[in-house]
């Protein structure tokens, strides 16, 4: 009789937890959505305070984990505007970007740098890099670093990813997707400011 009832019992406990889960997940979905809504209008209102008019924006969001980050250009302003879920919003001259690289596990996978040995700077826009996950089973963060002439805060990092993802995962190719955009425009204002300097 008490195996007859634990056979019908131990189901239904693990049928219960699995429909918590889903429901957990659900309700974590919508809580960051609505945070998403919420960040986007307060991003727009800090914009629009400094006079910050994007020509371009790219977004990159993972509600299940909460990330939302928009990458905007201001041609006219010459500045770009970086914002994360945190509602924190970094603003940065063109004129102050230096180099980017792509980060995978802590491993730079692309991106154009500048080699500064001895106070002398080392090539052109620099080196472009090679993605190297075709081997990898899992990734565990991803990201893009943006090189500034700035003493105080010389890199501004970029989470994209923090929690483990396979490299065939729908994440990981929208952080691809989003790093790259975000990778041509930082090349363009590079080289642009190459072409200034060297007038």
């Amino acid at each position: 009789m008490l195996y007859i009832v634990l056979n019908l019992i131990i189901p239904l406990i693990v049928l219960a937890f699995i429909v918590l889960g889903f429901w957990a997940k659900i309700a974590s979905e919508n809580s960051n959505t609505k945070l998403f809504d919420e960040y986007q209008e307060c991003s727009k209102k800090q914009l629009e305070d400094i006079g910050f008019v994007p020509d371009v924006e790219y977004l990159y969001e993972d509600i299940l984990f909460g990330v939302m980050i928009k990458f905007s250009v201001d041609e006219s302003k010459q500045a770009i505007s970086v914002l994360n879920s945190n509602k924190v919003c970094d603003l940065i001259n063109f004129s102050d970007i230096m180099g980017y690289e792509v980060m995978e596990d802590n491993q730079v996978v692309g991106g154009i740098s500048r080699a500064i040995v001895g106070g002398i700077v080392a090539g052109g826009a620099g080196a472009i890099i090679g993605s190297q996950t075709a081997h990898k089973k899992k990734v565990y963060s991803y990201g893009i670093a943006i090189y500034l002439n700035n003493i105080k805060n010389p890199r501004m990092m970029i989470p994209i990813i923090k929690n483990s993802v396979k490299p065939t995962d729908k994440r990981y190719k929208e952080a691809i997707k989003f790093s790259d955009n975000v990778g041509i425009t930082l090349k363009t204002i590079i080289a642009r400011n190459q072409a200034a300097t060297n007038q």
